[in-house]
């Protein structure tokens, strides 16, 4: 968050893998794509990205009141839909939601908690995503 946060028109977006858009960088997802046209007309907009992979509205809503909510940004932005399709129980990423932790079991759930919760992991992963971006 920037330092002047309370002065900006904050945007925070909220959804699934399609707001994640966990294997594209960071410069070209689309909430910094929407950030990048809008600052143009209104240079106090800040957009940030809180997209969890497999989320359904129920993990949306567990993310807003435990995380966005308390920021207190100007705007939230709910993308909802194809993992809330046809359900008739929790999925695994609500469930892990409801006990509080977004560790998974498998491999790539254990990397992507890691590089959420640090900051040095997080740069090498950004790194070689940058780097998988530009070889593309």
């Amino acid at each position: 968050m920037p330092s002047n946060f309370k002065e900006k028109n904050s945007i925070i977006a909220i959804g699934g893998s399609t707001t994640e858009c966990y294997f594209i960088s960071d410069d070209k997802v689309w909430t910094q794509v929407m950030q990048d046209s809008l600052i143009k007309y209104d240079p106090t907009i800040w957009i940030n990205n809180a997209g969890l992979n497999g989320h359904s509205t129920f993990g949306h809503n567990v993310l807003l009141e435990d995380i966005v909510a308390p920021l207190k940004p100007k705007y939230v932005l709910f993308l909802i839909g194809i993992n809330d399709v046809d359900r008739k129980d929790l999925g695994d990423f609500d469930k892990m939601a409801m006990q509080g932790t977004y560790v998974g079991n498998g491999w790539k759930e254990w990397l992507k908690t890691l590089s959420n919760n640090s900051e040095l992991f997080n740069l090498f992963n950004n790194l070689i995503k940058a780097q998988n971006a530009k070889d593309k």
